[in-house]
């Protein structure tokens, strides 16, 4: 048996919608066992915060909820498969 496990910060500087489209794509194909979701904010310190190119907090929550419900529906097949 084999798990794919991984983790997605939603809303990294510099992620363009073209970016996001790509990410759901590769998720979608890809059928991950289990997936972990972020949504990016500044942390202090970090060196991201310097970065460029922010995505605006209401277009990362969008982007965040549609990854989301892809993530919840794969999730409900694996349950299914599984069973």
């Amino acid at each position: 048996m084999r798990f794919i496990r991984t983790n997605l910060i939603i809303g990294f500087p510099g992620e363009t919608n073209k970016d996001f489209e790509k990410l759901l794509h590769f998720v979608d194909e890809t059928k991950f066992d289990n997936i972990a979701l972020f949504e990016y904010h500044d942390e202090p310190m970090a060196a991201s915060s310097k970065l460029p190119n922010k995505v605006d907090n209401h277009e990362i929550r969008t982007r965040f909820t549609k990854m989301r419900q892809l993530v919840n529906k794969q999730l409900l097949e694996n349950d299914k498969v599984r069973k």
